[in-house]
């Protein structure tokens, strides 16, 4: 008579512990992507903050952009993912700011 051999399997909280590495992995890869989606816009910013120049800049795309980022950042706050939300700080200030940069100088231009 053969004896019953039980699987090998992992500890009981071992699936929690992957569980909470890949959140903590989530979170620290959420956070890179928001201060790199902010980072994008400071050459541009100090580009056209220098050269006072919107020439070929499009207002359109950046408020869609700030459209884009304001609707998911809603989407977030309902779900309550506030690590995600607070990413988004960075890329609202500076899109505002292009926005803004847009149209003080693109003003300049045709006066």
């Amino acid at each position: 008579m053969e004896k019953w051999v039980r699987p090998l399997l992992p500890p009981k909280n071992y699936l929690q512990q992957i569980k909470g590495i890949m959140t903590t992995l989530g979170d620290i890869l959420i956070y890179i992507g928001g201060i790199l989606w902010g980072i994008e816009l400071i050459p541009q910013i100090h580009k056209t903050i220098k050269t006072k120049n919107v020439t070929g800049i499009s207002l359109f795309f950046y408020i869609i952009c700030y459209i884009a980022y304001l609707s998911s950042s809603l989407g977030l706050i309902i779900n309550k993912n506030w690590n995600v939300v607070f990413s988004y700080i960075p890329s609202f200030i500076l899109l505002m700011w292009m926005i803004i940069l847009i149209l003080m100088y693109g003003k300049r231009e045709t006066d």
